[in-house]
C-alpha cells in the first residue's frame, strides 16, 4: 500500500483512551470468569464474551505479525449481508512509537478500498479519518456518508498498541472478505508507509461463533477493579455497543441461518468418480482447478473436494513437485505438496516464506489428500472442510518446481474460486477485458512500431532519409510514442489486481525497468548538448557531447530489448487471463502475432540500413597533398628512389 499524502482534514475524531495492558485484561477477565466458561473455538476463530462491551467478539488467527483482529456481527443470525464491527490492534513494529500512522480497511487494493487512518503525533492520537481510495495516489476522498462501506471509525492507544475500530456494511452473504492495512513509523502523517499488506477474514465464522455463545456467562457478582488503564473509555466508535440481537437465555436457541440462494453453477459435469465437478479459471496457463461439493444441499458449511492439475508450463515433471491449498499468502495457508516420481504426499501449515515443516494434523481443514501423475502433468486432490462457514469466494495459492523437494518454487501464484460454483476467480468483467485489450494494443503501437522505427531512422541518413529527415522522423516518432505510452500506463490506474502469478510479477518488474529507462532516455534527448557553438539551453556545454552520445546510444537498444520482453510477457498474460475470448483484440495480442510484428520491423530496419549504406553517395577519398620535388637527389637515388617515383606518379 503506497503512501497517503497530501493531508486531508480529520472528519471523525476520538478521545485518546488508555488501552489496558495484557496483564490487566487477563486479570479482569479472570474476575468475571469469562476466559474459560464462555470461549468457543471454530476453524481459525476463537470467540469469547467481552464484559467491557457486553458483547461476544471473535478473534482471528493466522494474521500478519503485529496485527490482531476481533470481529462481531450486529445480527449474528443474519447470513444475507455483511454488518460487522471490527477491532484491529497494531502492536510491536507496526505500532507507531512517537509519530506515525496506521490504516486498516475493506478492500483488496488501493484501487477500490475504503480505509480508516489513525494519526499519531508525539505519542498521542490526533484523529481518525475514513478515506475512499481510487488509485495509487494520495487519498483525498473522505468517506463520511452513511452509505460508506466503512463507518463509525474510532481509535484507542497506549504505549504498546494502537487499536482501530470501525463498522463494515456490505450487501451479500458474509464470507471471505479481503482487508488492506499499512503503517508508518517515526514520521507523522502524511508519509509513505513502512509496511503494508492484505489478509482475508471469513466473516461468517464470526456469525457462527456468536450463535454458539448465545448468552453471556453467569457472573459471580464481581466486577473488574477500577483502574485508569484497565479498560478504554467509550469513544467515537471505539467501543461497539451491545448487539440487540444477542439472545438473553440459552434455553431459547437462535433461529437457524436462512438458506442462501441457489448457487450459480458454470462448466459443471458428472465424472466417472461419481462426483459433479465444476471447473474455474485460474488466470495461469497450464493450471486448472475444479471443485465438487460433498453435499450440494448443505450450505451451512464448506465441505468440498478440490482438484488442481499442473500441466504444460506448470508441469513439475518426474523429478519436481507441486503445491496447492487454501490461503492467500505463505504466512497463512495450508497446502498439499505432491512429489514427482511417486514420492510421498504431505500437507503443511504455512506460517512464513521458509520451507514448510509444520505438518497439518488433527483438525486440519485439508484432508484426504492424493496425487496422480502421468506424462502430461500432475493432479493434486483433497477435501476442504470449514465448519460453520457458508461456501463463498475462497483464495488458493500454488507453487511448483521441476527439481526435487525441498527448494524454492520456480513458478507460483494465487487466485480465487467461488465454492458456490460461480467460478468468480476465473471470470473477467467486460470493463477489465476492454481495458486490458486497449492497454495491450497501445503498448504494441509504442514498443513494436513507433519506438523501434524511430530508432531505426538513425541508420537511414544517406538515401532513405537524407538531409536531416531522419532526425525529424526520430524526434516526432519518439514524441508520439511517448504520449501513447503515458496513456497506456494511465489505463492501469484503478484496474482490479486480479490473480497473482510469477508471470505477472515478471511483467511488472520488466515494465518498471522500461519506465525508468524511458524517462532517462527521453530526458537525454531533450537535454542533448550541441555539437559546436553555444551552450544548449544556456547551461549544457558542448564538451559533454561525447559522453551524452555514448549514454544515448547504449540506453536506446537496452530499453527496446527490455520492452520487447515486457510486451511478450504481457501477451502471454493476455492469453492466460482472456484466452477464451474470441474477440479480435485478444487474438491480435497473442505471442505469435507479436513475434511476427517484431520480425517484420527488424527485417525492414536491416534492409533499410543495408540499402542506405550500399546505395548512398560515396564520399571521395581524400588524398594527402604531397609537396612537389624541385630536383632529384641523386645521392639518395639508390635507397629512396622508389619512394620518389611513387610520389611523382
Amino acid at each position: 500500500m503506497s503512501h497517503f499524502p497530501p493531508r486531508s482534514r480529520v472528519t471523525t475524531t476520538s478521545r485518546i483512551a488508555r488501552h489496558p495492558s495484557s496483564f490487566a485484561r487477563a486479570f479482569a477477565c479472570a474476575i468475571v470468569a469469562c476466559c474459560a466458561s464462555s470461549r468457543e473455538t471454530h476453524a481459525g476463530v476463537s470467540c469469547a464474551f467481552d464484559a467491557s462491551t457486553s458483547a461476544t467478539w471473535c478473534a482471528y488467527d493466522g494474521l500478519p505479525s503485529g496485527i490482531a483482529v476481533d470481529a462481531r456481527a450486529r445480527e449474528p443470525s443474519d447470513f444475507t449481508r455483511v454488518d460487522h464491527e471490527m477491532r484491529v490492534t497494531f502492536s510491536s513494529a507496526r505500532n507507531p512509537s512517537l509519530n506515525g500512522w496506521v490504516s486498516i480497511g475493506r478492500g483488496a487494493s488501493m484501487a477500490s478500498a475504503t480505509v480508516v487512518v489513525a494519526e499519531v503525533v508525539s505519542g498521542a492520537l490526533s484523529g481518525v479519518t475514513v478515506y475512499t481510495l481510487n488509485g495509487q495516489f494520495a487519498p483525498t476522498n473522505v468517506c463520511a456518508s452513511s452509505a460508506c462501506v466503512v463507518s463509525e471509525a474510532g481509535a484507542a492507544r497506549d504505549s504498546t498498541t494502537t487499536r482501530v475500530t470501525f463498522r463494515v456494511r456490505e450487501a451479500g452473504a458474509p464470507g471471505s472478505r479481503t482487508f488492506i492495512y499499512a503503517n508508518r513509523q517515526n514520521m507523522a502523517w502524511p508519509n509513505k508507509h513502512s509496511s503494508d499488506g492484505t489478509f482475508d477474514l471469513n466473516l461468517s465464522a464470526a456469525n457462527a461463533g456468536q450463535l454458539s455463545l448465545a448468552s453471556p456467562p453467569p457472573s459471580s457478582g464481581a466486577s473488574p477493579p477500577p483502574s485508569s488503564g484497565a479498560s478504554p473509555p467509550p469513544s467515537s466508535g471505539a467501543s461497539p455497543p451491545p448487539s440487540s440481537s444477542s439472545p438473553s437465555s440459552p434455553s431459547s436457541p437462535p433461529p437457524p441461518p436462512p438458506s442462501p440462494p441457489s448457487p450459480v453453477v458454470s462448466t459443471c459435469a458428472l465424472e466417472s468418480d461419481g462426483k459433479t465437478w465444476c471447473s474455474s479459471g485460474t488466470g495461469t496457463s497450464g493450471l486448472s482447478v475444479a471443485t465438487s461439493a460433498k453435499n450440494a444441499s448443505d450450505s451451512s458449511r464448506v465441505d468440498h473436494y478440490v482438484r488442481s492439475t499442473f500441466s504444460g508450463s506448470t508441469n513439475p515433471g518426474a523429478n519436481g513437485w507441486a503445491s496447492f491449498g487454501p490461503g492467500r499468502t505463505m504466512s497463512s495457508a495450508v497446502v498439499v505438496v505432491g512429489r514427482g516420481g511417486g514420492g510421498p504426499t504431505s500437507t503443511y501449515t504455512l506460517r512464513s516464506q521458509n520451507t514448510p515443516s509444520i505438518i497439518c494434523g488433527a483438525g486440519c481443514a485439508v484432508t484426504e489428500a492424493s496425487v496422480t501423475q502421468n506424462s502430461s502433468g500432475m493432479t493434486l486432490q483433497f477435501r476442504y472442510t470449514v465448519e460453520n462457514s457458508q461456501p463463498g469466494v475462497q483464495s488458493f495459492i500454488w507453487g511448483m518446481r521441476t527439481t526435487s523437494w525441498p527448494g524454492q518454487h520456480r513458478s507460483y501464484g494465487s487466485f480465487s474460486v467461488d465454492l458456490t460454483g460461480t467460478g468468480a476467480g476465473g471470470s473477467s468483467s467486460s470493463s477489465t477485458l476492454k481495458r486490458d485489450v486497449t492497454h495491450g494494443v497501445l503498448m504494441v503501437l509504442v514498443w513494436v512500431i513507433f519506438m523501434p522505427s524511430s530508432t531505426a531512422a538513425t541508420l537511414l541518413k544517406n538515401v532513405v532519409l537524407p538531409k536531416g529527415a531522419w532526425f525529424k522522423v526520430h524526434m516526432y516518432g519518439v514524441t508520439i510514442g511517448s504520449i501513447i505510452f503515458v496513456v497506456a500506463l494511465g489505463l492501469l490506474l484503478g484496474r482490479p489486481e486480479g490473480s497473482n502469478s510469477s508471470l505477472k510479477n515478471t511483467h511488472s518488474s520488466l515494465a518498471l525497468a522500461v519506465v525508468v529507462l524511458w524517462i532517462t532516455q527521453y530526458l537525454l534527448g531533450v537535454f542533448r548538448p550541441n555539437k559546436t557553438g553555444e551552450k544548449r539551453l544556456g547551461f549544457i556545454p558542448t564538451s559533454l557531447r561525447p559522453t551524452w552520445f555514448i549514454a544515448h546510444r547504449l540506453i536506446g537498444p537496452t530499453v527496446l530489448i527490455i520492452a520487447a520482453a515486457t510486451v511478450i510477457t504481457g501477451a502471454n498474460l493476455m492469453q492466460n487471463n482472456h484466452g477464451d475470448d474470441s474477440g479480435a483484440g485478444v487474438q491480435f495480442l497473442s505471442p505469435k502475432v507479436v513475434y511476427a510484428m517484431y520480425a517484420v520491423i527488424v527485417a525492414a530496419a536491416i534492409i533499410g540500413a543495408v540499402v542506405d549504406r550500399c546505395c548512398g553517395p560515396r564520399k571521395p577519398i581524400e588524398q594527402p597533398v604531397q609537396p612537389r620535388a624541385t630536383a632529384p637527389n641523386h645521392s639518395r637515388e639508390t635507397s629512396n628512389g622508389p619512394e620518389y617515383k611513387m610520389a611523382m606518379v
